[in-house]
């Protein structure tokens, strides 16, 4: 069988083919690895695939691919791999590019595997919580939700600053404004916020963007001090 495995979560991807070893091992498959550090050719690979030892029932070959001629492999072969019940051949994404033919080709024989990491929106909620929703209970759960705290705090200001940003280009129908996606510019249309808070709020996280950088408390303090005392 042929497989290609992809995507941005890492972690993921090195316990699947952990397992994937495991297996191989367990039918007495033999065990080739190829990295990018490895000199090798698609044809030196293709003849090890086509060879078995004395006592070996397969081969399970895994190439890290960094470079589409890594994987630059002729269609007969990708027809006979991909219909090979005997020999695996694990292709794992790392950083081929996907525009070439060559990849394009490769995706649409093989088993496509795909670990991407879930996008967490929590931050961006915690903003609309505050400029859309104007819930500031919303937006402290949200914020007691996340476990950590401490590295998330700049990144929670920084949703802050552009959620004040979408409010006020909206209501004000400026350039920025006009350039939003759709549904942004809808909600924040529609947002229950205060525009004559919109002064105070800033000054105020600009107050604590400059506390989180300086001061050696607890960031989860000074973050629930400016939902509590700010919004």
């Amino acid at each position: 069988m042929l497989y290609l495995i992809t995507g941005d979560n890492k972690p993921e991807i090195s316990n699947f083919l952990s397992r994937l070893k495991e297996t191989a091992a367990a039918k007495s498959h033999s065990i080739h690895q190829f990295t990018k550090e490895n000199k090798y050719t698609p044809v030196e690979i293709q003849d090890l695939i086509n060879s078995s030892g004395m006592f070996s029932s397969g081969n399970s070959v895994f190439i890290y691919a960094s470079k589409a001629e890594n994987i630059d492999f002729n269609a007969k072969f990708l027809n006979q791999i991909r219909a090979d019940s005997e020999n695996d051949l694990f292709i794992v994404d790392d950083g081929v590019n996907k525009l070439t033919n060559i990849y394009k080709n490769l995706k649409k024989h093989a088993v496509l595997k795909e670990f991407s990491k879930a996008r967490d929106y929590t931050n961006f909620n915690i903003s609309d919580a505050v400029f859309v929703e104007a819930n500031k209970v919303k937006a402290i759960t949200l914020i007691h939700k996340l476990t950590n705290i401490e590295n998330e705090a700049p990144l929670i200001v920084g949703v802050l600053y552009m959620g004040l940003r979408n409010f006020v280009s909206v209501k004000h129908n400026n350039k920025t404004g006009n350039q939003l996606h759709p549904y942004v510019k809808q909600k924040n249309a529609s947002s229950r916020y205060n525009p004559a808070d919109i002064k105070k709020v800033y000054l105020k996280l600009l107050e604590l963007d400059v506390k989180l950088k300086t001061n050696s408390g607890s960031k989860r303090d000074l973050i629930d001090d400016f939902m509590l005392y700010s919004i």
